[in-house]
């Protein structure tokens, strides 16, 4: 349940931030309202998913010992966990989708090109780290893989994604503008917002 709502929370996040992008080209930034119930709907699916995957297939151990030794072992395999993350495999590639029918936009800095490097990563590292699990018939090897894919979508999207975001805000100007944004020709402002600026030229000049 963890894994999969967790997932599906990121990725519908950065979709969301998308649509945002995308809607501002055409009928301007969406109101709040309707970007949480974008948010909701998304993430919402996922969440569904699980209660149900709860209801239908309950989550238990069993003895093994086909190795020689006891041992405790969940009833759900590694594929069937695979199945449950369906979902979240889908807003992978709609959000890729999306990020390459968003190409171009300068709204919000640039965002949608963070986001595209980010998830873009992400795929392969999801490939790698599901091939390592079904592929091994030792079962030592998925509940390492699992984690492995944790944390390395998590790593990348705080790396490629909210570190440079907060590096290219905290090097705006006072304008409000991005250095790569301002048009050619353009001075930026080096005067505070809402000081008074107060005539130093003495008498009789021009």
């Amino acid at each position: 349940f963890g894994v999969g709502c967790s997932s599906a929370l990121c990725f519908s996040v950065l979709l969301v931030k998308l649509m945002i992008i995308l809607s501002s080209k055409t009928v301007g930034y969406l109101k709040g309202i309707y970007q949480v119930l974008m948010l909701f709907f998304a993430w919402g699916v996922q969440i569904a998913v699980d209660i149900e995957w709860l209801l239908l297939r309950k989550p238990g151990v069993h003895f093994d010992n086909s190795t020689g030794e006891v041992e405790w072992l969940c009833n759900e395999d590694f594929e069937q966990h695979v199945k449950s993350l369906v979902y979240v495999m889908f807003l992978i590639i709609i959000t890729t989708l999306v990020c390459m029918k968003s190409h171009g936009i300068l709204t919000n800095h640039r965002e949608n090109v963070f986001i595209g490097v980010s998830v873009g990563f992400c795929i392969p590292v999801w490939i790698t780290w599901i091939l390592i699990g079904m592929l091994n018939s030792d079962q030592d090897y998925e509940d390492p893989a699992m984690a492995f894919g944790l944390c390395a979508t998590a790593t990348l999207l705080l790396l490629l994604m909210f570190v440079p975001k907060i590096r290219q805000l905290s090097n705006m100007y006072l304008d409000g503008l991005y250095g790569d944004d301002i048009p050619d020709g353009y001075a930026p402002s080096l005067v505070p917002e809402g000081a008074v600026v107060t005539n130093t030229l003495p008498a009789g000049s021009v």
